[in-house]
Order: C-alpha cells, then sequence, then structure tokens
C-alpha cells in the first residue's frame, strides 16, 4: 500500500464518508461527487444530462433564428455545454451560495466532523453532522460503502431539474417535427 492509499478516508464508514464527500467539495471535484452520490440520485442526474444533450442536438438542426429561444430553455450556459454527468452536476451546483455569508466560513464548518447517527438502528442510513450542524445523508449500498444522499430540498430541485430537461426536449422534438412536415408538403 502506497502512503497515498493510506490517507484515502474509508468510504465504509461514516465519518471516512463524510471525509471523502468534504474533500471533494472543498477541491470542487464534481467528478469524486457525482461517483460518491447515491446510485438512484446519479440516474437521474444521467438522465437529465442525456435530455439536454439529446436536445443540443436537435436545436442545431433546427433553423438558426430558432436556435437561440430552444438553447435558453435548456438552462445556463453551463448547464447546456456540460459533456459529462459529474460537469452537468458541477454546473448545477456551482452557483450555490451560503445566504451571503463569506464561503471560507461556511467550509471551516463543515471541515469539522462532530457525530454520526445511523437511524433507525440498522437501517444503513447515516447523518453525519459537521459544526455546522447541517447533516449530511448517506446510504449503504450492497457494496458495504457508504453513498450520498442530498436533502430533501436537493432532490427536489434535482426533480425539477428532470422534469424542465425533459419537457423542453420533448418542445424541441414537437418542433424539429412540425418543420420537417412543413418542409415536406
Amino acid at each position: 500500500m502506497t502512503g497515498c492509499d493510506a490517507r484515502e478516508p474509508d468510504q465504509a464508514s461514516c465519518s471516512g464518508a463524510y471525509a471523502t464527500y468534504r474533500s471533494a467539495l472543498e477541491r470542487g471535484d464534481h467528478a469524486r461527487l457525482f461517483r460518491l452520490l447515491d446510485r438512484n440520485v446519479a440516474a437521474k442526474i444521467e438522465l437529465a444530462f442525456s435530455n439536454i444533450q439529446l436536445a443540443r442536438g436537435l436545436i442545431r438542426g433546427l433553423p438558426v433564428p430558432m436556435q437561440a429561444e430552444h438553447l435558453e430553455r435548456l438552462g445556463a450556459e453551463s448547464v447546456r455545454l456540460a459533456n459529462s454527468p459529474s460537469e452537468f452536476l458541477g454546473a448545477l451546483v456551482g452557483g450555490a451560495h451560503q445566504d451571503g455569508v463569506p464561503a471560507d466560513f461556511w467550509r471551516s464548518l463543515t471541515r469539522q466532523f462532530k457525530s454520526c447517527h445511523e437511524s433507525p438502528p440498522e437501517s444503513g442510513m447515516f447523518t453525519a453532522v459537521p459544526m455546522d450542524g447541517h447533516g449530511v445523508r448517506f446510504v449503504r449500498h450492497s457494496d458495504g460503502l457508504l453513498y450520498h444522499v442530498p436533502s430533501e430540498a436537493e432532490l427536489l430541485n434535482l426533480q425539477k431539474v428532470l422534469v424542465q430537461s425533459a419537457r423542453v426536449l420533448e418542445q424541441v422534438r414537437a418542433t424539429a417535427h412540425a418543420l420537417r412536415q412543413e418542409s415536406g408538403r
């Protein structure tokens, strides 16, 4: 084992999973954050990313005057231009801020691990609590490792992104279909 491996947190423990999460968050390592996500959450991000990619491809085939309007519906430029689900995740969370409080203050609180508990006992559902008091949820999967489960508010926002991406994809498909029919007349 190399010295680097010895310092890698143990994702099978709550404190280790939290340390991995916190480290990836501090470094802006969205690829690592994506791999740390619960599989169900990651699947939703992948589907929304796929919807955006498909819509982008269809938009390229629309007349130039129509492209800007449809591109705008896809969301922020960083969301539209993401090249992978992990970049897409980064674009979604990249603009997050903490109500005007300096980010360094929040980072210092989230670095300080306070406690961890499994609730209900033997459920595989854990909450790591840093000094800021905002719990970070994890779930144990069959591989024995803990994966991050976003907060209810974050899950709701993700659901909105997923629905919006599907809606925009369908709008672009309908526009492309109508244009094909018009040109076939």
